[in-house]
């Protein structure tokens, strides 16, 4: 799971090797919430063999999943300013 999340977009760690510009379907869940967005790899690191990271820039969020996405960042935010 990838904790590194923003209205933008997310990075994720795989084994899966993707070029950069590469379209890609990727589905997580926030709080419960499925949710299915199609996204372009924007930037890639290596994490150590064989997982390689990605910056995903997200092309379609929903309104309803970007609210989602902003309350869980909303608490996040809250846990560390405690």
């Amino acid at each position: 799971p990838s904790h590194d999340i923003s209205l933008g977009g997310v990075f994720v760690k795989t084994d899966a090797t993707l070029p950069v510009k590469q379209t890609v379907l990727i589905a997580f869940a926030v709080n419960g919430h499925r949710i299915e967005v199609s996204g372009t790899v924007v930037r890639t690191r290596s994490i150590g063999y064989p997982q390689i990271g990605y910056g995903i820039m997200f092309e379609n969020l929903s309104n309803k999943d970007a609210n989602v996405v902003c309350q869980y960042l909303f608490s996040k935010q809250k846990e560390i300013l405690k």
